[in-house]
């Protein structure tokens, strides 16, 4: 394997079809606002707290450059020949950190065992420790060491996916039991750590509760929220990847529709945690609905209650009713669907930008004509406007137990370490470890993993900590070329979720299980178990249910500037 989308350790490993590791659960959480990488102001607007100041990390300069305000990242067409160093000496003294957090695969190889493993506890300066737990049990794992009190917090402990939003009272936890790093890090404080202060505002933003900083983020592309992958030899003889109107996709999903072997568009069973279907998610933007919600004049309207919403729902259940989806869409598992869209069962698929390499790699594999493209968002009406819903740019957050201002020192040095930029040293022992063992080179200077690196690189680094993506494939300098280009006017639809940076303690209690019927019922309507007459009473039920106390508590706390 050539591609540090092998180490992906937050749940793509089972979107992929098997095998490699991957990053999907951030493309199933709320949005974050986009800001220019060079913006400091607090995360609400407020003038009380200033983020880390941004510094750009001046690496190896990039083949195709970013955007200005950081969206769309930087493409590399082959492994940089000179990688930095971005970390020059030990911060720790060889004791142990115990770092908590999840995986879904097997455990790695014992550090023991593990030279790249070993490499990190030599170039840190510390035995890190990485008690393991499987991403589905993880939840549990973290109440329970948080229900334990200040005396069972590891050192480093991931907040798990949703960035901590699902934790009842999460900004009580992190004031009694948790270090505040604003001292550390806020404004030009940072610089001291060079790979965090390359991290950008719209992740820290995540980091901020009581508008203090309370946690280092783990980035992600922010818009990555959910992209429509094509097989572009498909498309291209329905007219490609551009759809005038809604009328004008059904045509063209009914044209590679048929025979019961191939339809238009596959999706996964089931809805993430935040009620959205999963088939759904593209056609909300085509319609306009709202980034799970819109704000105006200080009120708040969830996605769900709006006219774009309903619209776009009754649309992917005319595509169902007119036979364009693959049958199984309703039972179908993240293997199934990535396994029948690599295979042409299907020209559309959705899932997480941050594993369109593997996706790349795998689809070629299969087809050497593939041509895969991201598929941007078509208008309702030829004179609608289409959105891109962006994700959080950060998938996980770490936070420290309390500890002196010197130990928080020491081990915001082990997470500048770990969220070493692409193009460095650090990152290339974390991704593919250390050459002649667990990777080798090949002529164009393309990390390729060894048999031995496919056990010990299971290593979950990115759940602790990770510098902004970039497009890059080891096995093909195509990805970047064409991915860079589709993404660009993607990100030009994109639009923010109000209320990322912002807590509710109802939210906390309540939007699992409210999430969960409203997606369950959603899915219902979609592949004809129930009609769209019942979606009024959806809406009603959730908003009698805590949806409008959740309401009530966003509002608040966006007027009153911090959460």
């Amino acid at each position: 394997m050539r591609r540090r989308g092998f180490l992906r350790s937050v749940g793509v490993g089972t979107a992929l079809g098997g095998g490699g590791l991957g990053l999907l659960v951030q493309a199933c959480t709320p949005a974050a606002p986009a800001a220019p990488p060079a913006a400091t102001a607090g995360p609400t607007g407020t003038s009380s707290l200033t983020l880390p100041t941004y510094v750009a990390f001046q690496g190896p300069p990039a083949d195709l450059p970013d955007s200005p305000d950081g969206l769309v990242p930087p493409g590399y067409l082959n492994y940089p020949r000179s990688p930095t160093r971005s970390v020059q000496q030990p911060v720790g003294s060889g004791e142990d950190v115990t770092a908590v957090t999840y995986t879904t695969q097997a455990p790695p190889t014992p550090a023991e065992q593990n030279p790249a493993w070993q490499r990190v506890n030599q170039e840190t300066g510390f035995n890190v420790k990485l008690p393991l737990t499987q991403l589905a049990d993880y939840p549990t794992k973290l109440n329970t060491i948080i229900a334990g009190g200040a005396s069972s917090l590891p050192d480093l402990l991931s907040l798990g996916a949703g960035n901590g939003l699902g934790i009842a009272n999460l900004p009580e936890f992190l004031q009694s039991q948790c270090t505040d790093l604003t001292p550390l890090v806020s404004g030009d404080a940072v610089k001291q750590f060079p790979n965090l202060a390359n991290l950008p505002p719209y992740a820290w933003r995540n980091a901020v509760f009581n508008n203090r900083i309370f946690a280092v983020p783990s980035v992600r592309h922010s818009i990555s929220n959910s992209i429509m992958f094509g097989k572009g030899t498909l498309l291209e003889p329905v007219g490609g990847i551009n759809f005038p109107s809604t009328d004008d996709f059904l045509k063209a999903m009914k044209q590679l529709s048929g025979g019961g072997s191939q339809w238009g568009l596959g999706s996964t069973s089931g809805a993430p945690t935040n009620g959205l279907p999963a088939i759904a998610t593209y056609f909300l933007e085509s319609f306009g609905a709202p980034n799970v919600w819109r704000s105006a004049g200080g009120k708040l309207t969830k996605d769900w209650e709006t006219d774009e919403f309903q619209a776009a729902i009754a649309y992917v259940r005319q595509l169902w009713d007119a036979g364009v989806i693959h049958p199984d869409s309703p039972t179908m598992s993240v293997n199934q669907a990535a396994q029948n869209f690599y295979a042409g069962k299907y020209a559309l698929w959705a899932n997480g930008l941050i594993i369109g390499d593997v996706v790349w790699n795998r689809a070629n594999a299969q087809d050497r004509n593939f041509s895969m493209r991201a598929v941007a968002p078509f208008p309702a009406k030829p004179s609608s406007k289409p959105v891109h819903h962006l994700g959080t740019g950060a998938n996980l957050l770490t936070v420290l137990r309390k500890t002196t201002a010197d130990q928080a020192a020491k081990l915001l040095g082990l997470l500048n370490y770990v969220s070493a930029p692409f193009g460095t040293q650090e990152y290339l022992t974390m991704w593919y470890g250390v050459e002649g063992v667990e990777f080798d080179f090949d002529q164009n200077h393309n990390p390729v993993i060894s048999a031995k690196g496919q056990t010990d690189l299971f290593i979950p680094w990115p759940n602790v900590g990770a510098a902004p993506s970039v497009l890059y494939d080891a096995s093909s300098a195509d990805y970047a070329r064409v991915i860079s280009k589709d993404v660009a006017p993607i990100q030009g639809m994109g639009i923010p979720n109000p209320v990322v940076g912002l807590y509710s303690q109802t939210n906390a209690q309540r939007a699992a299980s409210l999430n969960q019927k409203m997606g369950d019922d959603l899915m219902a309507i979609i592949f004809g178990r129930s009609e769209m007459s019942s979606y009024d009473q959806l809406v009603a039920d959730w908003r009698g249910q805590g949806g409008d106390q959740i309401r009530a508590e966003f509002e608040q706390a966006l007027q009153s500037g911090h959460n």
